[in-house]
């Protein structure tokens, strides 16, 4: 499963269709302004696998262009 973590001031963390490139759903992030925050925990009870066995790990992400947090901000993967 996953849960939000350390998600407040109006941030939200959910599963949508929108933005999907592949049609299978995307994670959602939103903030409406710079005090707020959203993250996502995954928390599965199935184990992913080691982690010398992952070989590569990447992300895309969108931006509304009504943005008004600087550029040189994007989410974080960590």
């Amino acid at each position: 499963g996953t849960s939000n973590n350390q998600t407040r001031n109006g941030g939200t963390a959910t599963i949508s269709g929108e933005q999907s490139l592949d049609g299978n759903g995307a994670l959602r992030l939103f903030s409406p302004d710079s005090p707020g925050k959203a993250t996502a925990l995954f928390t599965g009870s199935t184990p992913l696998g080691a982690l010398g066995a992952l070989s590569e790990i990447g992300y895309q992400y969108y931006r509304d262009s009504s943005s008004t947090n600087p550029d040189a901000q994007a989410p974080a993967l960590r």
